[in-house]
């Protein structure tokens, strides 16, 4: 296949750019930041089904010293994860 194709934003049908609110923003922050910081590590580990129970307990301990960090969105997730336990 010879042919080219360019990808611009413009082709693209995407709304304008979304104004948040100063809440929404910190909002989505907060969530970015447990995302990067504690989510991403175990949810790679996570198709690992032999390790899974040490991955449940090491997953629940990052929670817990997240609490220092965002005492909140730690309890959050702590609370959701121990539902599934």
């Amino acid at each position: 296949m010879g042919g080219e194709s360019n990808l611009f934003v413009e082709d693209l049908d995407v709304p304008e750019a979304v104004h948040l609110q100063k809440s929404e923003e910190q909002a989505s922050r907060d969530v970015s930041l447990f995302a990067s910081i504690v989510y991403v590590k175990n949810w790679f580990r996570a198709p690992d089904i032999l390790s899974a129970p040490a991955s449940d307990l090491a997953f629940l301990k990052n929670v817990y010293e997240y609490q220092v960090v965002q005492s909140d969105v730690a309890q959050v997730a702590f609370t959701a994860m121990a539902r599934n336990l």
